[in-house]
């Protein structure tokens, strides 16, 4: 039986705004096939926030700023009673989003 080994850290991020959980894996060939085995084995459930709608000024900051920096966005849990943390606030390419963990209840 799968049991939750990533639990909270203090996020530090860089230069850019950028951070990343030092246990959540790391995208690959396979992503996101490989992302959602890898939630399913530490038993998490996953949200995305994304800039553009979460933050709209933070969003034409960061867009008229040369698209590198993300540290005036500050996302916010999707529900901050229920226990989420952060996973990754990063650029995949078309503006930065957060990914938000949350232990899966259990059933």
């Amino acid at each position: 039986m799968a049991q939750q080994s990533i639990l909270p850290v203090p996020v530090v991020r860089d230069a850019q705004g950028a951070w990343t959980h030092p246990g959540l894996c790391a995208p690959g060939s396979s992503w996101p096939a490989s992302f959602s085995a890898w939630l399913r084995q530490h038993r998490l459930r996953c949200d995305i926030s994304v800039m553009m709608h979460d933050d709209p000024a933070a969003w034409l900051a960061w867009d008229d700023g040369g698209r590198r920096d993300m540290r005036h966005w500050q996302p916010l849990p999707p529900d901050p009673d229920a226990g989420w943390f952060t996973g990754s606030i990063h650029d995949p390419g078309d503006g930065p989003v957060c990914y938000w963990l949350c232990a899966e209840e259990e059933r």
